[in-house]
């Protein structure tokens, strides 16, 4: 069971719509629905009386609204008062997303200027949506992130500092034919078909279609395979499936032994930074020395 759960239902108990409390809750309807039929799941009861229009609680779940709003903020203060004491000793927990963690955090690990031996850090893989709820609820140290001004993450600067880290280099690859040339590419020809392994609804995802919203034309792909991971895009663009977007830096060694070329040119590519952000209100003291060691 996840606290969570509790405070989408007394967020529903309050707003008596669906709706209205996920967007409160930032998230989509779907996934609030389930997350409420979870917790009616855990529970053994309904709480919600699906039958009656506007929205109504039943009785257990009337009972049970009035022990949530009781315990929820309890176990929320219990929870903030052990993590501030576990802050105090603890390594760090880094907040990334897939990609970044497989080549570029590695690298960067070893250019901080404190010794290895003097601090513990773990590297936790999530969606760009739960690091930076990882970040602002206290469940991580730092968010590394890609960034771009038109795919924002809204964190309040004075609370959520960053530093830049480097850029990264979005670029359209494919395999190559006999003669070096991609055998899947971008083509002068408008209306020839393009097989393309894409993204899911993910962060890349958007990063292709903001590449595509400022291309001088969109031609007709047909997406063969998707997936929300860049490493399964990878190997199926080597395998041959079609052409893919892919972070530069995890295609290096293709692009210099010409397993990869590119499949477009600079119209069809993205730059986007890369971001360190931390939270002013966590307090642990080595967070506060690999920052300043940063600075």
């Amino acid at each position: 069971m996840d606290i969570k759960w509790i405070e989408d239902f007394i967020c529903l108990a309050q707003t008596k719509n669906f709706s209205r409390a996920a967007h409160e809750r930032n998230v989509t309807q779907s996934t609030f629905s389930r997350r409420i039929q979870s917790l009616e799941a855990w529970l053994g009861f309904d709480i919600i009386d699906r039958s009656s229009f506007p929205l109504k609680l039943t009785l257990e779940g009337e009972e049970f609204y009035s022990l949530a709003e009781e315990i929820c903020p309890k176990l929320n203060e219990i929870r903030e008062r052990l993590r501030d004491k576990k802050r105090i000793s603890d390594g760090l927990k880094i907040a990334t997303g897939h990609a970044l963690s497989l080549d570029f955090i590695p690298n960067w690990l070893k250019t901080l200027p404190i010794p290895h031996e003097k601090i513990s850090i773990q590297v936790a893989s999530y969606n760009i949506h739960d690091s930076a709820v990882a970040l602002a609820e206290g469940g991580c140290d730092l968010l590394i992130c890609y960034h771009h001004a038109a795919l924002p993450i809204r964190f309040d600067s004075n609370s959520y500092p960053y530093i830049n880290l480097g850029s990264e280099l979005i670029i359209p690859v494919s395999i190559p034919d006999k003669q070096g040339k991609a055998v899947f590419k971008i083509h002068d020809d408008k209306e020839q078909v393009v097989d393309v392994v894409g993204y899911g609804n993910v962060y890349f995802g958007r990063v292709v279609d903001l590449i595509l919203s400022k291309a001088p034309y969109v031609p007709p792909f047909k997406y063969s395979y998707t997936s929300n991971l860049s490493d399964f895009i990878k190997r199926m663009v080597l395998d041959g499936y079609g052409m893919g977007w892919l972070p530069e830096r995890l295609i290096e060694k293709e692009l210099a032994a010409g397993e990869l070329v590119y499949a477009g040119n600079a119209s069809w590519m993205l730059s986007l930074d890369i971001r360190l952000y931390r939270s002013i209100h966590n307090k642990k003291l080595m967070l506060d020395n690999v920052w300043a060691s940063l600075g």
